[in-house]
């Protein structure tokens, strides 16, 4: 079911609409984009800044784009799209530098700069924003930000770490609760021997692939282990604080890994490992492809649900 609101308080349910695509994803923001016939009230109801809730995922997204398209019949097309609760962290910038345990460099991350100790014009607690604790990896990370996003932080670190981030609409409370959540063990196996995957696409690119980093002329991110032709090097500017070299050089070959993926497209009603039930965000599974003797144990970081004339398919990405 899919609900309309505006300052928690609901102004429409189940929109008419020609196609749906929700897209969820456990380390970073997902999306949606609806689109469906014109007419001024759909277009007041699907306002810029109005929350769409999914309530069968708990899931809610800001609309944040908008757009009326005319056909070539003269028929007017309401576009409409917007990223999921947690892209309310892209408005804050912060600054760190240091090595401190993983958790407790989230937790600052939020508490300085969204909650009280933002200050009254950068807190966001006033608006219903709330912080739920929960017991996360406190190994030590060396951090070097700078005027930085928080929510490219925040998600860059859940991404490197197995970790999902989500903003909950907690009706209830009138609230925004930011949470942060580790991948769950699961025996799920998507594989066509289960007869619960209907496609599957394996990716393995390393054409960006880097390994060894070049900060300016100053500082070289090296492993020994590459020589040769395994060594892979880039060049990146070094950054005006002469204390961000190690981080410049981390962002950098994060950006420039080496991509291996085998996406599924699951069938929603297989009763093997049924969805919402069996297996969900952020579970961890196995995706097996006989044919190409590929298997992967990973984390299902990403699910598009995509709904049209031919009802629900669903396209999962592991991690």
């Amino acid at each position: 079911m899919i609900e309309i609101y505006k300052n928690f308080e609901l102004i429409g349910i189940n929109p008419v609409y020609s196609k749906f695509t929700w897209t969820r994803r456990f380390s970073s923001a997902g999306e949606f984009q609806l689109e469906t016939h014109f007419s001024p009230e759909k277009f007041e109801e699907l306002a810029e800044g109005n929350i769409i809730y999914k309530r069968n995922v708990d899931e809610a997204a800001i609309i944040e784009q908008r757009k009326v398209i005319q056909t070539a019949h003269d028929e007017l097309k309401l576009i409409v799209s917007g990223r999921q609760l947690s892209c309310i962290l892209d408005r804050r910038v912060f600054s760190f530098m240091g090595e401190i345990g993983l958790g407790a460099l989230l937790s600052q991350i939020v508490n300085n700069n969204f909650m009280a100790g933002a200050g009254v014009n950068r807190s966001m607690v006033a608006d219903g924003f709330r912080f739920i604790p929960s017991s996360l990896p406190n190994f030590n990370v060396s951090a070097d930000y700078r005027n930085h996003s928080a929510y490219s932080a925040i998600t860059s670190l859940c991404e490197e770490h197995g970790l999902g981030v989500k903003v909950r609409y907690n009706l209830a409370e009138r609230t925004f609760d930011l949470m942060f959540l580790q991948a769950d063990e699961s025996d799920v196996v998507f594989s066509k021997e289960f007869a619960n995957v209907l496609e599957q696409n394996y990716r393995d690119d390393a054409s960006e692939y880097r390994n060894v980093v070049y900060v300016g002329e100053q500082f070289v991110h090296n492993d020994a282990a590459f020589r040769g032709l395994t060594r892979r090097e880039m060049f990146v500017s070094a950054p005006r604080e002469a204390t961000h070299f190690v981080q410049t050089a981390l962002d950098a070959l994060h950006e420039n890994g080496r991509v291996q993926m085998l996406s599924s497209t699951v069938n929603p009603h297989s009763e093997q490992f049924r969805y919402m039930q069996d297996w969900d965000i952020g579970s961890i599974v196995t995706s097996r492809s006989a044919e190409l003797g590929v298997s992967e144990r990973a984390i299902v970081s990403e699910i598009v649900e995509i709904y049209g004339e031919e009802g629900l398919s669903l396209v999962v990405k592991l991690d």
